[in-house]
């Protein structure tokens, strides 16, 4: 709950209702050159993510005012929220610098990541849709649902299949692959 009330004391510009409407209401389509990325798909659910992160903390923000220290549970949402950007972004970032080097286990690198983008979009929908229910209950802005979906959205993945191949290559290192 610290990093939520950080980013507000520290931007507080960043995250004002107008900033917020703006982050859950805007959403470009990815460039052209990232989508042939490897990684494309996950880069552009991160961006998707930090807007919403962004939106949520901006609404909360204007909803509760100086309450929102008492709205600890929607405060601890947007904090998984945010904590689930940076892994999800950190990954990417380590996925990313071995597939530029070329580097031989890149592809189980990709794997890994595609994973945990997965199951953090499901982690970060229910957050957001908490979070929703919440902000909407105390404003009566019944529109915020259908403006934050979108940017929860992330397609199906076989993870089974994923998960089957790190389990091989884990098992061909016979330890931890990286």
């Amino acid at each position: 709950m610290i990093v939520p009330t950080r980013l507000l004391k520290h931007g507080a510009g960043r995250f004002s209702l107008d900033a917020a409407a703006d982050a859950i209401d805007r959403h470009p389509s990815p460039i052209a050159s990232e989508q042939s990325s490897p990684l494309a798909v996950e880069r552009d659910f991160l961006g998707r993510a930090k807007k919403l992160a962004r939106g949520l903390l901006g609404q909360a923000s204007s909803t509760y005012a100086s309450e929102l220290k008492d709205a600890q549970e929607v405060v601890a949402q947007i904090a998984d929220v945010i904590i689930e950007v940076f892994a999800i972004e950190s990954g990417l970032a380590r996925a990313e610098k071995m597939a530029g080097r070329a580097h031989s286990r890149a592809g189980l690198a990709a794997d890994v990541v595609r994973v945990y983008v997965s199951e953090a979009a499901d982690r970060i929908a229910s957050a957001a849709r908490q979070v929703v229910a919440a902000l909407s209950a105390s404003s009566g802005d019944s529109s915020l649902a259908a403006r934050v979906e979108p940017l929860t959205r992330h397609a199906a993945l076989d993870t089974i299949a994923v998960r089957r191949r790190i389990a091989h290559a884990v098992i061909e290192a016979g330890k931890h692959p990286f």
